[in-house]
C-alpha cells in the first residue's frame, strides 16, 4: 500500500487510509519506513486496531541528522522523506535536518509497533539512529556516507540508501520468513522471537534494544 509520493513525502490521512486498507485486506505484517515527530489520536487508534486484528507492525525508529549538509538529509523520524540515489524513503512532514537527539518517532513509538534502530557495516548502532526505551531491535541500515544499503526501486532497477528505514525493512522481511513457518504468530511472539535471537552488541539498550537481529537464529528457533 503506497502512502508516500515520488519524493518520499506523505500526509497523515494517507497513512491512516492505507492502514485501513491493510486491516480490510487482512495483511499479516506491515513495514512502515516513515515517521512523524508527533503522535496523533487517529493514527494511534488505527495502529491499535491493526494490533487487535493480529497484524504485526514494524516501523523505523527514526533518523536524526548529525550533519545538515549530508546528502538526503536523513530519512525518517519525522518524515523528511528526502530523495536518495535511486529514490526516496520516508515521509511524514518534518524537515530532514534535525540535529537534536530526539526520541523514537511515531508510529514506532506506539507499544503495538516494533521499533527498529539502524546499524552500520561494523555492526555498530549508527549515530543518526534515534534511541529510546521503545527500541526493540537493531538491523542493518548502513552509513550515511559509505556502505549504504543496496535495494530495489519501485518501477525497476536498484538504488542506494541508508537509514532506519532500511533497517525496518530488514526486520519486516525477517518476520515475513518467520510467518511462513508459523502463520499464526502473534505480535508478542514476534517480538519475543526477535529479541530472543538477537545478538547483543554491547551498546545501551535504548540504542540497540535487544541487539542485532539474527535471521538464521530466528528460523532455527522456529523449527525446534
Amino acid at each position: 500500500m503506497k502512502v508516500l509520493d515520488q519524493y518520499g513525502r506523505g500526509r497523515l490521512y494517507d497513512l491512516i487510509n492505507g492502514l485501513g486498507w491493510i486491516r480490510a485486506n487482512k495483511i499479516r505484517v506491515v513495514n512502515m519506513s516513515l515517521g512523524f515527530s508527533e503522535g496523533s489520536p487517529l493514527l494511534e487508534q488505527a495502529i491499535e486496531r491493526l494490533y487487535e486484528a493480529g497484524v504485526i507492525l514494524v516501523a523505523s525508529a527514526g533518523n536524526r541528522s548529525t550533519n545538515c549538509a549530508q546528502d538526503g538529509g536523513g530519512d525518517d523520524g519525522g518524515g523528511d522523506g528526502s530523495a536518495q540515489d535511486g529514490g526516496g524513503d520516508d515521509g511524514g512532514g518534518d524537515t530532514g535536518c534535525d540535529a537534536s537527539q530526539g526520541g523514537v518517532s511515531y508510529p514506532a513509538r506506539y507499544p503495538w509497533v516494533i521499533a527498529v534502530a539502524a546499524t552500520d557495516s561494523n555492526n555498530t548502532v549508527t549515530d543518526y539512529s534515534r534511541s529510546g526505551p521503545e527500541v526493540a531491535v537493531a538491523a542493518p541500515g548502513g552509513s550515511t556516507k559509505s556502505q549504504r544499503i543496496l535495494s530495489t526501486n519501485k518501477g525497476g532497477g536498484y538504488g542506494w540508501g541508508s537509514g532506519t528505514s532500511q533497517a525496518a525493512a530488514h526486520v519486516t522481511g525477517a518476520l515475513a520468513l518467520a510467518l511462513q513457518i508459523k502463520p499464526q504468530m502473534s505480535f508478542e511472539e514476534a517480538v519475543a522471537l526477535l529479541k530472543g535471537t538477537a545478538r547483543d552488541l554491547g551498546e545501551p539498550v535504548e540504542q540497540q534494544g535487544a541487539g542485532l537481529i539474527d535471521v538464521e537464529a530466528m528460523i532455527e528457533a522456529l523449527k525446534q
